[in-house]
């Protein structure tokens, strides 16, 4: 729970400043409908991840979001499919 902007007014936030455009933004929450994707991709989020989430799917996001702006080799997990 967020008391003053919620996740997506956060992003949108995000997404207008100079310096955190380019940030990786991965959304992660219970709820489980379309409207949570939607609302996921206008705000401008790039992934949304439903709870309950297991190690493997948080870790394979990251690399696939984080790992490139880190410059690092991402892990090699069996594949996962986003």
């Amino acid at each position: 729970h967020m008391p003053v902007l919620d996740g997506y007014e956060t992003v949108a936030l995000l997404r207008q400043h100079p310096h955190a455009r380019h940030l990786p933004v991965l959304m992660v929450s219970g709820t489980s409908d379309a409207e949570f994707d939607q609302k996921t991709r206008n705000c401008g989020a790039n992934a949304c991840i439903r709870k309950p989430v297991t190690e493997h799917e948080y870790v394979a996001r990251l690399d696939r979001y984080v790992a490139p702006l880190l410059r690092v080799p991402p892990r090699q997990w069996p594949a996962y499919t986003a």
